[in-house]
């Protein structure tokens, strides 16, 4: 049975569901070319969706998964793996913000921020733990950064200082997202 058939049971809401794809693995190959396309010469990747330290769930992978394959994965591949699609951001250094739990976690070698930046990434922003409510941070600091402040270090901090104390959720949320990278980027766009 489907996630969201589950979830409408659950609810006690019946529905109709279709979708285009046969299995999770063959959604996620479309969701990972997809991604990987739109990352060529990007100056900006946004993802709002599940994670965890070493991957944009079932998008993009750090680390030789065996559950589909390598299609999601970020390597070049070998020889014998002709067929992997590479991330690459062409002639960018992209921001990244990630509404996304873990994606922040910047400890050990499959890291995905970490990843992030071995792909010359300018800037990568994402959470350190859980994060329920990622895409409410992302959607401030994104109208604060397109309309009013001059580098993406200060549209951040704005936000968290102005968000803090507004709420307990607010509070991990501000406490959860971090920024790597150089704070001054975006400084020399007006």
């Amino acid at each position: 049975m489907e996630a969201e058939q589950i979830e409408e049971d659950r609810r006690g809401i019946s529905g109709t569901y279709d979708t285009s794809y046969s299995n999770i693995c063959d959604a996620a190959d479309a969701s990972s070319l997809m991604i990987k396309r739109g990352a060529v010469d990007a100056d900006l990747i946004y993802w709002f969706g599940h994670g965890n330290p070493s991957s944009w769930g079932w998008a993009l992978d750090n680390f030789v998964s065996g559950e589909c394959g390598l299609a999601t994965e970020m390597y070049l591949g070998g020889p014998d793996e002709p067929s992997i699609t590479p991330l690459r951001f062409g002639l960018t250094a992209p921001l990244i913000f990630a509404s996304s739990c873990l994606t922040g976690n910047y400890r050990g070698e499959e890291a995905f921020s970490r990843a992030m930046f071995n792909r010359q990434a300018a800037i990568y922003i994402g959470s350190t733990e859980v994060s329920p409510s990622g895409h409410l941070i992302g959607k401030e600091f994104f109208e604060q950064f397109l309309e009013g402040s001059p580098t993406v270090g200060e549209a951040l901090t704005a936000v968290k200082r102005d968000r803090v104390r507004s709420s307990q959720m607010w509070r991990f949320v501000c406490y959860e997202y971090n920024l790597y990278g150089d704070p001054t980027f975006g400084g020399d766009r007006r």
